[in-house]
């Protein structure tokens, strides 16, 4: 519940911070207009689209990994390291958004 609740909750933030950082490359300081504009919405859905494949292609493989060590220590283990990386990548995310709004 927790995993999914928090995936379903960080997506769109990390939609925003796309449009965000996007609407600066444009050079648009009113965020009305700048989601009106159509190259900047079929660039930030072209970056959320490989974002969203960046991240369930390695899923592929690591699955068979997983598979392996729940067959050897139990669904447990596995379900409780898939929640750990996923809860890092979201920190990470996290300070890498802050260090460049800091930064810039």
């Amino acid at each position: 519940f927790f995993f999914y609740f928090s995936f379903y909750m960080f997506w769109p933030l990390q939609t925003e911070y796309i449009y965000d950082r996007k609407c600066e490359d444009y050079g648009y300081h009113d965020m009305d207009l700048c989601y009106k504009d159509d190259k900047v919405s079929s660039n930030v859905s072209q970056l959320t689209t490989n974002l969203s494949l960046a991240i369930s292609l390695p899923s592929i493989f690591v699955t068979m990994f997983f598979g392996s060590i729940m067959d050897s220590f139990g669904r447990k283990l596995v379900m409780v390291l898939s929640a750990i990386t996923y809860f890092l990548a979201i920190f990470c995310f996290y300070i890498v958004c802050q260090l460049i709004l800091v930064l810039f």
